[in-house]
């Protein structure tokens, strides 16, 4: 994530539409995530896996990285109004 980011922003030039569609693009993978860990969750405990701890902390992080962009993303429009 960060090192596409840099590289993004070392070949074209740091700008406002670059890092929006930056975060936005990592808020739609992030959402991806969260649907295939899901699924993952469901699978591993149809198979008898109900290690809730990783399965919740692993949805968690997921969560705080869509959080992340998002937030990412309101500040940038908020500067962007001043």
């Amino acid at each position: 994530g960060m090192s596409f980011g840099i590289m993004t922003s070392w070949l074209f030039g740091f700008s406002f539409i670059s890092y929006f569609a930056y975060n936005l693009i990592m808020v739609v993978v992030f959402s991806f995530f969260v649907i295939y860990d899901t699924q993952l969750i469901v699978e591993k405990a149809f198979m008898g896996d109900y290690d809730y701890t990783f399965h919740a902390l692993d949805l968690f992080i997921d969560m705080i990285r869509i959080f992340i962009h998002i937030l990412r993303i309101l500040m940038e429009n908020s500067k962007k109004k001043d």
